[in-house]
């Protein structure tokens, strides 16, 4: 099981926000590394799977983000 408490805050296309929740140009989190989506400011612990789905969805999402950026 692998699950993280906290991460980088993130928006709703992976991009990481500053301390004042604006987008950090460029920098994307997705996986483990990213919070702030699915349960507040942390992954939902009782459901280890959302981990791997999340990993896998959030990358997506942000390749998709910096393709349509470019």
């Amino acid at each position: 099981m692998a699950c993280a408490l906290g991460g980088l805050r993130i928006d709703t296309h992976n991009a990481v926000l500053n301390d004042f929740g604006y987008p950090i140009p460029g920098l994307y989190a997705i996986g483990n590394d990213a919070a702030g989506v699915l349960v507040g400011d942390t992954y939902a612990v009782t459901l280890p799977g959302s981990t791997a789905g999340f990993a896998a969805f959030s990358g997506r999402n942000a390749v998709q983000a910096l393709c349509q950026n470019q």
